[in-house]
């Protein structure tokens, strides 16, 4: 199978198991690690899936959680 055909459903694969996780914790984990319940769909989607091209870049976003320096965690597959 081509890469790009196979790409956009893995990177929506491992973006789908990251809500579906995060959904999980408890609210003190979320806050913990700075994320609100209601700013996870805006976290998963911002967040950096192994380099991927479609991601929405939130570096100028004053969106939820927003992060100056770009700290923010790098997932693996």
């Amino acid at each position: 199978m081509h890469a790009w055909l196979v790409a956009p459903v893995v990177r929506w694969h491992k973006r789908n198991e990251l809500y579906r996780e995060m959904v999980d914790l408890d609210d003190r984990t979320l806050a913990d690690i700075g994320v609100s319940r209601d700013s996870i769909p805006y976290f998963v989607r911002t967040a950096p899936i192994d380099d991927d091209p479609d991601r929405v870049d939130a570096s100028n976003d004053d969106g939820p959680n927003h992060r100056d320096d770009n700290s923010a965690p790098r997932l693996a597959a």
